[in-house]
């Protein structure tokens, strides 16, 4: 009887072993393979009160939104009332010699909504994974050129 319980025991061992590796080996999978093509169209985030972009969930009390931005139709709108949609008077963004400009020139934004430079490229990281830095060269619809130089933190 000693015996098979020390054998019971030490296959529950290994299969608690087992479980912790195969969930590892899941969430690595899923982390690295399968959400950037998950997030790839894009999701829904909103801007808290404290400046920071997160991703919508129903848990967020919304006295802590300031703006909502939905993927589906590429549009940021305020906690409040819609407003009139609008475009940015970014018409070209250039950051590392990469055209970046068809992310800002589909999106619309409220007019009761006013983001800065750096909240609106906190907005693109996030939707495509990849965070210009350094100088963009944004043509405005207006035609001027303008240099912008995002300041995180």
């Amino acid at each position: 009887m000693n015996n098979i319980m020390r054998l019971l025991i030490t296959f529950l061992s290994y299969l608690h072993i087992l479980k912790l590796s195969i969930c590892k080996a899941a969430n690595i999978i899923r982390r690295r393979w399968l959400f950037p093509y998950i997030a790839a169209g894009g999701r829904d985030m909103v801007l808290l009160t404290n400046r920071s972009w997160i991703d919508a969930n129903d848990s967020i009390p919304p006295t802590c939104i300031a703006t909502y931005y939905n993927s589906d139709t590429h549009t940021v709108y305020s906690a409040g009332r819609q407003g009139r949609l609008g475009r940015l008077p970014w018409l070209s963004v250039i950051a590392h010699g990469k055209d970046i400009s068809e992310f800002f020139s589909r999106l619309r934004i409220s007019d009761q909504v006013c983001l800065t430079d750096e909240e609106m490229l906190m907005l693109f990281a996030h939707q495509t994974g990849w965070l210009p830095t350094g100088v963009l060269d944004v043509t405005l619809r207006s035609g001027d050129d303008v240099k912008v130089v995002p300041s995180y933190g």
